[in-house]
């Protein structure tokens, strides 16, 4: 049964352009417990079924078909966000299925829209049976925000929110909700020079999926 039919970016959270997160920064700077696994916005719908231990969590992903299908820097970019993932300390990974529940696509979802979206479906046990990951041509083939840094950028927060990632208020977690600035690509670590899950992204999928396996060892 469909519980679920739903974007995280149409939450006024949404992986917007940097001036938000310029402004939102110095909120989050102050606060005393600041992770992913807090769940900045709205917690996961569902998680994935997942049996614990030192198993694999594996996402299995089909490509869009037609126009949809991720190709050129939009494949480059998914296939390096889905390695920045299988590379954590987590047990997060994706594999390509015909079959599979996680659809990967590009679309023009218009330039006042997300960067990216993420729908997702549960069923009435409460666990992910399919989800949606779509990357916005209309901001991501031209423009500021058009090289394939930031294609894999969102493409890695994107596939945060696929796995069952929230926001995290912690700069510079991949699952922050809003568009770094355009000049955060050449800036010093920690400030820039990432487009995929750091710390904090890792102890928030260890929190969703605890095992004696993967456990967070954030220290929050």
């Amino acid at each position: 049964m469909k519980l679920f039919g739903w974007r995280w970016p149409k939450r006024p959270t949404m992986l917007r352009a940097g001036a938000v997160l310029a402004a939102a920064a110095a909120i989050w700077l102050g606060a005393a417990t600041a992770s992913a696994y807090n769940n900045l916005d709205n917690p996961p719908p569902c998680p994935w079924s997942y049996s614990g231990g030192y198993s694999v969590l594996t996402i299995y992903f089909n490509n869009s078909s037609g126009s949809f299908t991720p190709t050129g820097d939009y494949a480059s970019a998914y296939a390096a966000a889905r390695a920045s993932w299988y590379n954590t300390n987590t047990p997060a990974a994706f594999s390509y299925s015909a079959s599979g529940g996680s659809t990967q696509k590009m679309d023009y979802l218009g330039t006042l829209g997300p960067f990216g979206t993420t729908t997702v479906t549960c069923n009435g046990s409460g666990f992910r049976t399919s989800t949606v990951v779509t990357l916005n041509r209309s901001l991501l083939d031209a423009g500021s925000y058009s090289g394939i840094f930031w294609k894999q950028f969102t493409a890695a927060h994107e596939l945060g929110h696929d796995i069952g990632m929230s926001h995290s208020n912690v700069l510079p977690a991949i699952m922050q909700p809003s568009m770094p600035p355009t000049s955060f690509a050449s800036t010093a670590w920690p400030n820039g020079g990432y487009n995929g899950p750091v710390s904090d992204d890792e102890c928030g999928v260890n929190h969703v999926y605890s095992s004696t396996g993967w456990p967070p060892t954030c220290g929050y």
